[in-house]
């Protein structure tokens, strides 16, 4: 089984970690189809900031399963696309770049939906990278 970690930021898109939550619940349909087994490919996560209620954008929030420091091991830490002004946005989210650089350097693969690439690069990994958004 792999470990899926959908970070939940404040002021993301709440579009962006509830559908990755759903297309990897959709997956896990699909192999337990496929396989006949009952046993899910992904468990899938939601983490949290500083507690597991998060204000994400438009007045609204989401409560996630668990906080990022928390999360001590994860095959994958997904990063959502953020919404509003990016700058304010990274800024109002910095406290969370040691978490990711962490469990990178625990051997988690790393990745960002649509404008999460701007908080992934705030983490310095994208340094001397290409990437887009």
């Amino acid at each position: 089984m792999k470990k899926i970690t959908i970070l939940v930021l404040e002021g993301c898109t709440p579009l962006a970690p509830v559908g990755a939550m759903e297309v990897f619940n959709k997956a896990n349909n699909v192999c337990s189809e496929l396989t006949g087994s009952r046993i899910p490919f992904f468990q899938i996560q939601l983490a949290g900031g500083r507690s597991k209620r998060v204000n994400v954008s438009d007045s609204f929030h989401l409560d996630c399963h668990t906080t990022i420091s928390k999360v001590d091991e994860t095959d994958l830490l997904l990063i959502p696309g953020i919404d509003g002004d990016i700058d304010d946005t990274i800024e109002k989210n910095k406290f969370l770049l040691p978490h990711i650089f962490r469990l990178r350097n625990q051997g988690s693969e790393v990745g960002s939906m649509c404008t999460g690439a701007f908080i992934l690069a705030a983490t310095g990994l994208l340094d001397g990278k290409s990437a887009t958004t």
